[in-house]
């Protein structure tokens, strides 16, 4: 079994040779002896090149929760071309919508294999012997499984209940490297209490910013945590940590000086990135395939800058997205201030304070929309506020796997969004709650672990 472990961490690392923006290439790790122990991993520039092995680590986010929201719809002629598996998952079927094998699941699951594989080289050693960055690197392993396990459980688990969440199916927790360990699924409520006690210890350990985005810090660290207490209903910790994350990095992008005729307006690794990472995009959603719904683009008046500067002319009539952060067709799915601003401001609203929401809120607008016919909002209640700050979130936060998290908690809360498709003259509906909002987990993972498939 150590044998087998070990070829299989030989093999990561011999992958670990890549260029990332900003960084030196990594080396490789080790020498390519089967015989070796997991020891081998001796030093901290080890373990970084592992934490900055970028194609796994930073470029494959799951994206399955942005392919199941309402936020685009596919053509009759581009959903016929998909695979079977993709077919079925942009309708919401209960099964069969991962094909085996190569799949989201594994892609989630790998950068935690890679920060298990670090924090147990650091058990392994000691403070004083590594040297210099030792914390650094602990924080950025700890971040990277806490950041794989949140998308995850907005992906393959229920919204989160507090009333439930110890009785409702979780996340197998993988805290070590040893694939040979049986996957047992944890209840929600013990999965969310690891989430939470790697990034609490993982914002202790790293430095407020990194030497690039690209890699885990204190105000990322706040950013996944007022995301993850967003979703829990936790408003005042979502509040709290949105507010340590803007202290260290509140710069919002003046959408007046950017070009809405580029193809891509927003520029990679842009001052507002506190974290940079995207999808390994789903099908369904790629520039050639995905059209912006009606909906959504309803929600942008015509003074607001961001029709222009997310979206353009597709074929056919429709529109695609072109505003990702990543300043390319690649969807941005990072942590940012525009986020930990509307994290806060949500808060704000939720306590009360609709003084102090509209003022986070207009900080934001006066960016977006036309200098010209900028109007400042006024003179509206607490709920009125929520309302405009959850627009907001839905005008803002497009494409960035955040739609998902929000309909599923927000359903969890009453608000009764309903998806719909409509493909070949037959709609198909997703209503608030069903089970099929936790997505059932590749078949093939259930057949190999013995775990828990989620209820139909």
């Amino acid at each position: 079994m150590k044998t087998r472990k070990n070829i299989t961490l030989v093999l990561v690392a011999a992958l670990a040779i890549i260029t990332i923006p900003g960084l030196s290439s990594c080396k490789k790790l080790l020498e390519d002896k089967p015989d070796s122990s997991l020891s081998q991993v001796l030093t901290l520039k080890d373990m970084q090149a592992l934490m900055d092995y970028y194609l796994t680590v930073n470029f494959r986010e799951a994206g399955s929760g942005e392919a199941s929201s309402d936020d685009y719809f596919l053509t009759s002629a581009d959903w016929a071309a998909r695979t079977e598996q993709e077919r079925r998952l942009y309708l919401w079927e209960g099964h069969n919508i991962f094909a085996p094998v190569s799949n989201p699941w594994r892609d989630t699951f790998q950068p935690v294999f890679l920060a298990n594989t670090v924090l147990q080289a650091l058990d392994a050693s000691s403070k004083d012997a590594l040297g210099g960055g030792y914390d650094d690197i602990k924080g950025q392993a700890l971040f990277i499984r806490a950041k794989c396990y949140l998308q995850a459980a907005a992906i393959w688990c229920t919204a989160y209940d507090p009333s439930t969440a110890g009785a409702s199916l979780g996340l197998p927790l993988r805290l070590d490297p040893d694939y040979n360990v049986l996957s047992i699924r944890a209840s929600l409520e013990q999965t969310f209490s690891q989430i939470e006690a790697d990034l609490l210890e993982a914002a202790r350990l790293l430095p407020e910013k990194p030497l690039h985005v690209m890699r885990g810090s204190k105000g990322a660290a706040y950013g996944l945590l007022s995301r993850m207490y967003l979703y829990m209903g936790r408003y005042r910790l979502a509040g709290e940590y949105a507010a340590k994350g803007l202290s260290i990095n509140g710069v919002l992008i003046d959408y007046n000086s950017l070009s809405t005729t580029a193809s891509f307006p927003i520029a990679q690794f842009n001052p507002e990135v506190i974290y940079a990472c995207h999808f390994l995009t789903p099908a369904q959603l790629t520039q050639a395939r995905a059209r912006v719904s009606d909906a959504l683009l309803a929600l942008y008046p015509a003074d607001d800058l961001r029709r222009s500067i997310f979206f353009k002319a597709g074929t056919s009539s429709t529109t695609i997205f072109k505003g990702s952060y990543e300043g390319s067709a690649s969807l941005f799915c990072g942590v940012a201030t525009d986020e930990l601003l509307l994290n806060l401001a949500e808060a704000k609203a939720r306590e009360g304070n609709a003084t102090e929401a509209l003022s986070l809120l207009n900080s934001l607008r006066i960016k977006r929309i036309k200098k010209a016919s900028y109007l400042a909002l006024s003179s509206l209640d607490a709920p009125a506020t929520l309302e405009q700050v959850l627009s907001e979130r839905r005008r803002e936060l497009v494409f960035r796997g955040i739609r998902w998290m929000d309909i599923k908690r927000l359903n969890q809360q009453g608000r009764a969004i309903t998806l719909k498709r409509n493909l070949d003259g037959k709609e198909y509906v997703l209503a608030p709650n069903d089970p099929r909002y936790a997505l059932a987990i590749p078949e093939d993972i259930i057949r190999l672990s013995g775990m828990q498939q989620n209820p139909r």
